[in-house]
């Protein structure tokens, strides 16, 4: 993405051991029609798939933003990690 275009929509969505939702949360968000907008998730530790998930997702989408925790550190600063 261009880091000097300001985007009208950011989500910030935080994950912790998600996998059995968030193909679907993906494939809803992703069939928005707005077009300038940008998807921030954090991974928070997840000892599932919700890693290999959301990169797959990644790969496949410009508007999607991965930031992935080795450990949970819970959702206030998940959260706040995805603001900066």
């Amino acid at each position: 993405m261009n880091t000097n275009h300001k985007l009208d929509l950011s989500i910030i969505i935080c994950c912790f051991n998600g996998e059995k939702y968030l193909e679907s949360t993906l494939d809803s968000l992703l069939k928005q029609s707005h077009l300038d907008y940008e998807l921030i998730f954090i991974n928070d530790g997840s000892r599932d798939s919700t890693l290999k998930i959301l990169n797959k997702f990644k790969s496949r989408n410009k508007y999607v933003k991965v930031i992935n925790h080795r450990f949970n550190q819970g959702l206030s600063k998940a959260w706040l990690s995805g603001l900066n």
